[in-house]
């Protein structure tokens, strides 16, 4: 599917409140109708950017692995060492409970 720029814009927006409801409320609160109130959207809008919930759980995954991945890159690039980068990605997370619960979760 091609994207305009809104178009890509709204689906990070569906991704990011996705991965914000599946980290605070757990998989028993998280649906696409969920999403789509919290995005202030209707389920159909939704589903046209995720036509399943297998999908949207890949897409969220690929998303928190990018992030991960561009922070990875950074620290390596300010001269820290790949390993222990890694290892602070990881804790950080952890500590923060962000993608490494979210990972969890799912």
């Amino acid at each position: 599917m091609k994207l305009t720029q809104k178009g890509r814009a709204r689906k990070t927006q569906i991704i990011q409140t996705a991965i914000g409801i599946l980290s605070t409320e757990g998989r028993s609160g998280f649906s696409m109708r969920a999403i789509a109130q919290a995005c202030g959207l209707r389920l159909s809008n939704v589903q046209y950017y995720f036509s399943s919930m297998e999908e949207l759980f890949c897409t969220m995954l690929e998303f928190i692995f990018q992030d991960t991945k561009s922070r990875l890159e950074q620290l390596v690039a300010e001269g820290n060492d790949l390993l222990e980068a890694l290892i602070y990605i990881i804790f950080h997370d952890i500590e923060q409970q962000t993608d490494c619960q979210l990972l969890f979760e799912i």
